[in-house]
């Protein structure tokens, strides 16, 4: 995982074209499904970011997104992770 999240990293650098802060990554199960979440920054804008890609099947993806300033990240990610708790696939 840790080459996967380093490449995400350096891909997220090019997208946003300037440094990328990964502060979270890493490999999940949510309601036993193969998953992922990240939390990154940026700096101009300052803005984090925090991502949970829920694998439904090889190729479909649920994918929720948090962006806020940076200060507003905990108390927010708290009601990302309830909506990403509450989730029940069909």
């Amino acid at each position: 995982m840790a080459f996967a999240c380093a490449e995400t990293e350096k891909r997220l650098a090019a997208l946003y074209g300037q440094p990328v802060k990964m502060s979270a990554c890493k490999a999940l199960k949510i309601q036993r499904l193969p998953s992922i979440h990240l939390e990154y920054g940026v700096e101009k804008p300052a803005l984090a970011h925090a991502q949970y890609l829920i694998q439904l099947k090889p190729d479909h993806y649920i994918v929720m997104t948090l962006t806020c300033r940076p200060a507003n990240l905990p108390r927010l990610r708290q009601e990302l992770d309830a909506i990403v708790a509450s989730f029940r696939p069909a």
